[in-house]
Order: C-alpha cells, then sequence, then structure tokens
C-alpha cells in the first residue's frame, strides 16, 4: 500500500438543497463541498432525512435525484464526488419495505439507520436483527503466520479475513476480530461457519424458499426461465445460487414463518 493514497469518504452529509434541515440553497452547498475538498473528501455521500410517515420512498427519491442533479449542473469539475443516499429513520414495517434499496447508499446494500433515541423496544429489535455486511468492504484485518500467531495487519477485503489460519477455529476468529474491528470493537459474542453444502440443508429445513425469476436461468435448469415462480428446495437451491452470478437480484417471496428481515 505504500506510495498509494486511499480517498476519505464521507459517509454521512445532509448536503442536498432544500432535501431537509441541512443544505438550505445550492450556494450553502457548493460551500460545503468546497471545504470536504480542502479537507480530502472525495466521495459524500448525500444522506438526505427520509421519514416514511411523510413521503413514500418513491416520492423521496424523486425529490432527492432533481436537487441531485441541480447541484451536480453546478459543480465545478473537481469537486468530491456524490452518492445518493438517505438517513432512514426507523419505521414499523422496514423489513419488508420492497424499495429499500433505494434508501440505500447508491449501488450498496449499505443503509444508514436512525433509530429512536428512546430504548429500543423488542419489535425494533425484532425489525433490525440482521446486520448485513458486504464481502467486498475494504478492511483492516490481522495477518496470521504459519503457526497461527499474528505477524501483521492488512488491507484487503472483507471475505479475505477467513484465508488466514487453518480454515477452522483460527480463520473464524480472524474473522471475529476483523468485524469487531470494523464496528469499532463491538463485542462480538459467538458465531458459525458452514461450507455451501448447508444452502441445500438450510433450504429444506425452512420448507423451501419461493422466488421469482427476473432473468432467464434455463442453462441451469430448462424451467427457470424469466418471470417463473420457483420454489426452490434442497435438491436445487446451491445451483440456483451458482447460477446467478451477474444477474439481477430476485425477490423472494417470504414464507409465512418469516419474520420481517429474516431474508
Amino acid at each position: 500500500m505504500s506510495g498509494k493514497t486511499i480517498g476519505i469518504v464521507d459517509l454521512h452529509t445532509h448536503l442536498l438543497p432544500h432535501m431537509d434541515d441541512g443544505s438550505k440553497d445550492t450556494a450553502m452547498s457548493l460551500e460545503m463541498l468546497r471545504r470536504q475538498a480542502e479537507q480530502g473528501v472525495n466521495v459524500v455521500c448525500a444522506t438526505s432525512h427520509f421519514y416514511a410517515h411523510e413521503e413514500p420512498p418513491e416520492a423521496f427519491c424523486k425529490r432527492r435525484a432533481a436537487a441531485l442533479a441541480h447541484l451536480r449542473s453546478a459543480m465545478p469539475p473537481d469537486a468530491p464526488r456524490i452518492l445518493a443516499a438517505s438517513e432512514t429513520a426507523f419505521f414499523a414495517g422496514i423489513g419488508r419495505e420492497k424499495a429499500l434499496e433505494m434508501l440505500c447508499i447508491e449501488n450498496t446494500w449499505t443503509l444508514m439507520l436512525e433509530m429512536s433515541f428512546s430504548v429500543w423496544t423488542d419489535f425494533q429489535l425484532e425489525e433490525v436483527r440482521v446486520l448485513q455486511l458486504n464481502r467486498d468492504s475494504m478492511v483492516e484485518m490481522p495477518v496470521l503466520g504459519v503457526n497461527g500467531g499474528v505477524i501483521g495487519t492488512d488491507t484487503a477485503q472483507l471475505a479475505l479475513a477467513h484465508s488466514y489460519g487453518n480454515g477452522r477455529e483460527e480463520s473464524c476468529e480472524n474473522n471475529v476480530t476483523t468485524v469487531s474491528r470494523l464496528l469499532e470493537d463491538q463485542p462480538i459474542d459467538g458465531y458459525f461457519a458452514v461450507n455451501m453444502d448447508a444452502v441445500n440443508i438450510l433450504t429444506d429445513l425452512v420448507g423451501g424458499i419461493t422466488v421469482t425469476l427476473n432473468s432467464d436461468l434455463t442453462a441451469r435448469n430448462p424451467a427457470w426461465t424469466e418471470g417463473a415462480v420457483v420454489t426452490l428446495t434442497g435438491e436445487n437451491a446451491l445451483g440456483f445460487v451458482r447460477s446467478r452470478k451477474g444477474v439481477e437480484r430476485m425477490e423472494p417471496i417470504f414464507p409465512a414463518w418469516c419474520g420481517s428481515g429474516s431474508i
């Protein structure tokens, strides 16, 4: 990594004019961008407030797109790059909101979620119970030597933390350490590790998973045509997962046992 400049990403800004209680106009937004550039920031996430009780996601995103287009037309060429995003206030049913991807940081599944400032209820904890970390996130991780001891650190994709160690406990513990550091030393009480064979086993345990195919996968299965509704079982789930490389995200039809956010 020597000689290489790592850019700075500002994950939380109220940069877009007239979107919320942040920037009041284009001039203020441009001044904010100028100051960020002076501090070495080269990517800015425009996390305008989103409140589901005030407007649907589609209306919010339409306003955001207009504000972003207007600001971009006035930006100098050397200004930091802006990514559309949101600061989404928790709302009932957020785990089932189909438009949630629109609120995430542009081209990611990363959502800035604003929880209530009071004590969280069991209902809220049930809604927000799964934290998904992108396997391609660039993070600092311990490097293990042949004897399992830490010999240094490296910055690489999160998924590579497991490559250090013996492929079992050492590798899992290295993953735990890496994720804990990523979450500002948040303690992790436990973990479990499975190989790809678990995909079929788990699919059968939940009684199958039904999906609507938005891409043609007939190269894997003649019945998997675009638009078909398919119930995955232990016989075909792993083949389905492996055939989806490079295609769009499928929308699952949640089985009755699923709580919000389970898949």
